[in-house]
C-alpha cells in the first residue's frame, strides 16, 4: 500500500473529547500531553461533569489556546451520559474520548491522521498502548497480559473486520477505549446503551462490527493507558456486579451472532472464558472484604452459572411426536410419562443404533436427542430412528443439552426424565429399575461402582471419584458410590428444579446437579448398572481433561456448596 500524500492526512480532522471527574493533578498532564502534539491540527472538548473543586476548569480555560473548549455539565451526567454528550457534541471526522488521567504521546493525532488516511474506509482505530500504572510507571499487570493473548497480532497497521473481529472481541475484549479514534458519524450512529455500564464500549464495538464496520490495529505507541483501581470497571468488578451485567450482554451477544450465522462468535460469547478467568480473580478482593453476595456473584459468573433461562438463548422446543404405546399388561405404565434425553455432539456413528435399541427395551417411553452444536449427521440419523431432534445453535456442554430437555419435559407433560448417553455405553434396559427406584426418591443415579460389572477409572479420575463420592455421599445422607455418572433419573420435583437451575459448566451435570438437588431437599439412591464400551463418537474426556481432572472436580464441587440453597415444591 502506498503511503498517503500530506494533502491526504491534512483532510483529516480530529476531535479529542475529555469527560472530567477525577484528580486535577492527572487531568493536567493529560491536557499538556495533548498540547504538545508534534500535529498541532486537533480539538479538545473538555466536559466537566460537576468537579466540586472548580480550580481545573479555570486552569484549562486560562490557557487560552483556541482549540481548546471547556464546558461544565449543569449536573453530573456519570460515565454513560458523559459519553454521549461528547458523541453528540463531535464535529471532525474521527472522535477519541480521552481519559483524563491518560496520556496522548506527542505521535499520536498525527500517527492517526496518518492511519486514517492510509485506510480511508476505516469506521475505528485502536493505535499502540502502552500501560501505566496511577504513579506513571510502565506496568503490564494480569488484565493486560490476557488482552495481549487474544489481540490479533499484526505487523505495522492491519485492517480487521467480519466475524473474525467479533469473535476475537467478545473472546478477550482487548481494545484500549480512551486511546480508539472513531468515524464520528458511526459514532453518533450507533451510539451509547443506556442499559450497560462496564461493557458499553464493547456493545459499541460490536454493533460496528455487525454493521460491517472496520477496524485498523496498529502496533506502533502512541498511547499511554492509566490502570488503576479507581474506575468504574474495577470497583464493580470487586463487588461481582460487573459480572452480571457482562452475563447477560455475552448472551445477548450469543443469540445475535447465531442469528447471523457467525458459529465461532456465538460460542466464544456463549462461553465468555476471559470475562470468568477476571472473575476468578476478583474473588480473593471480594473475599478479604466479607462480601457474601459479590463472591456469589464472582463464582457463579466465573463458572458459568446462569439463573433462568440465558444459557439456551431462544432456541423452541420441537413438538412432541406420539408413538404407538406398545406396553405388555405387566409392565408398569410409568414408561408413557417418561422421556429419554440424550445429548449428542457430533455422535452419528452411534446414535441411530442407540435411539433404536431404546424403543426396542422400553416400548412406549419418548426420546428426545439434543443435538449439541454437532458438525455431522447426528440430526437426520437421529430422526430416521424414531427420536425427536432438539438442534442448539453452539456447543453448550452435557448440562446445557440437559436443561434443555428438562425444559422440553415440563412443556409436554413428562413427569420422569431419564438421561442416556447417545454413544451406547449406557444400556437402556436398566432404565427400569432406575424408575421403579422413582417411588421413593427424586433422583436416581445408574452406579457404574456399585458391585456390578468391570467398568475401571485409573489416575487422577478414580481418585476424584473416590474422595467425590466420600463428600456427596455425607451431603445427600446416603451411600454413593458414583457421583459423576450420567446414567441417571430425574422424578417430577427433581425435573422442575433442574428444567431452571440445572447446571452447565463442565462437570456441573454430574457434582453440581447433585449438590443442587440434596440442598434442596430431594432424595438422592443409586442403583448398580452395567458400562459398556463406546459404540462410535469421541469421548469427551480426553488425556487432557483427565489430566486437569482432579482439580476442577474439587474446584467445582467448593462452588457448589457455597451456592444458595434452592427451594423445592412439597412432595406429593
Amino acid at each position: 500500500m502506498t503511503s498517503p500524500s500530506a494533502q491526504e492526512i491534512q483532510a483529516v480532522s480530529v476531535d479529542l473529547m475529555m469527560p472530567f471527574y477525577g484528580d486535577p493533578a492527572l487531568f493536567r498532564l493529560a491536557v499538556e500531553s495533548i498540547l504538545a502534539q508534534s500535529d498541532p491540527d486537533w480539538r479538545l472538548v473538555v466536559i466537566d461533569d460537576q468537579y466540586p473543586d472548580s480550580a481545573p476548569g479555570r486552569w484549562v480555560s486560562a490557557l487560552d489556546d483556541p482549540r481548546i473548549v471547556y464546558l461544565r455539565n449543569d449536573v453530573n451526567l456519570g460515565v454513560s451520559g458523559n459519553f454521549k454528550k461528547c458523541a453528540d457534541l463531535a464535529t471532525a471526522d474521527f472522535t477519541t474520548i480521552v481519559g483524563c488521567d491518560d496520556i496522548l504521546l506527542p505521535n499520536y493525532v498525527a500517527r492517526i491522521r496518518q492511519l486514517i488516511a492510509e485506510f480511508p474506509d476505516v469506521d475505528f482505530v485502536q493505535p499502540g498502548v502502552q500501560v501505566m500504572d496511577a504513579t506513571g510507571q510502565d506496568v503490564l499487570p494480569l488484565a493486560d497480559r490476557v488482552k495481549g493473548w487474544y489481540r490479533p497480532r499484526v505487523t505495522g497497521a492491519t485492517e480487521i473486520s467480519g466475524e473474525r473481529l467479533a469473535s476475537s472481541l467478545l473472546a478477550g475484549a482487548w481494545t484500549y477505549f480512551p486511546s480508539i479514534a472513531w468515524r464520528t458519524s458511526r459514532l453518533q450512529q450507533h451510539g451509547f446503551r443506556d442499559d450497560l455500564d462496564v461493557a458499553l464500549d464493547l456493545a459499541l464495538l460490536i454493533d460496528i462490527v455487525v454493521a460491517g464496520g472496520t477496524l485498523v490495529l496498529d502496533d506502533q505507541p502512541s498511547f499511554r493507558y492509566r490502570r488503576h483501581s479507581g474506575s468504574v470497571s474495577s470497583w464493580k468488578a470487586d463487588d461481582g456486579s460487573r459480572f452480571v451485567e457482562e452475563q447477560r450482554y455475552f448472551a445477548e451477544c450469543a443469540e445475535r451472532m447465531t442469528a447471523m450465522g457467525w458459529k465461532r462468535a456465538a460460542r466464544v460469547a456463549s462461553r465468555h472464558y476471559s470475562s470468568r478467568l477476571n472473575a476468578v480473580t476478583r474473588i480473593p478482593a471480594s473475599i478479604t472484604a466479607k462480601d457474601r453476595q459479590g463472591t456469589r456473584a464472582l463464582l457463579g459468573h466465573a463458572l458459568a452459572i446462569t439463573p433462568g433461562d440465558r444459557s439456551l438463548g431462544s432456541v423452541s422446543l420441537p413438538p412432541v411426536v406420539p408413538r404407538p404405546v406398545r406396553l405388555a399388561q405387566d409392565m408398569p405404565s410409568v414408561l408413557a410419562r417418561t422421556l429419554i434425553v440424550m445429548p449428542a455432539f457430533n455422535e452419528e456413528e452411534s446414535v441411530g443404533d442407540v435411539v433404536r435399541e431404546v424403543f426396542s427395551a422400553l416400548p412406549g417411553v419418548h426420546c428426545l436427542v439434543v443435538n449439541d452444536g454437532s458438525a455431522d449427521q447426528t440430526t437426520a440419523i437421529a430422526r430416521r430412528a424414531g427420536a425427536v431432534v432438539a438442534e442448539l445453535p453452539v456447543n453448550l456442554g452435557v448440562g446445557g443439552a440437559m436443561r434443555l430437555g428438562f425444559k422440553y419435559a415440563i412443556a409436554h407433560g413428562f413427569d420422569n426424565v431419564v438421561q442416556i448417553d447417545s454413544d451406547g455405553q449406557h444400556d437402556p434396559s436398566n432404565v427400569l429399575a432406575l424408575l421403579e427406584r422413582l417411588d421413593d426418591a427424586d433422583l436416581v443415579i445408574g452406579a457404574r461402582f456399585a458391585g456390578v460389572g468391570d467398568y475401571e477409572a485409573r489416575g487422577p479420575r478414580r481418585w476424584a471419584m473416590r474422595v467425590l463420592s466420600v463428600i456427596l455421599s455425607r451431603t445427600a445422607r446416603t451411600s454413593l458410590t458414583d457421583t459423576t455418572s450420567g446414567f441417571k433419573a430425574s422424578g417430577p420435583r427433581a425435573v422442575a428444579l433442574f428444567a431452571s437451575h440445572y447446571p452447565a459448566e463442565y462437570l456441573g451435570d454430574t457434582i453440581e446437579a447433585l449438590v443442587i438437588a440434596s440442598r434442596a431437599g430431594c432424595r438422592i439412591e443409586q442403583v448398580p448398572v452395567v458400562m459398556r464400551v463406546r459404540a462410535g463418537g469421541q469421548p469427551s474426556h480426553n488425556p487432557l481433561r483427565a489430566a486437569a481432572y482432579l482439580g476442577r472436580a474439587f474446584v467445582a464441587l467448593c462452588f457448589a456448596l457455597i451456592r444458595p440453597s434452592l427451594s423445592l415444591r412439597p412432595k406429593a
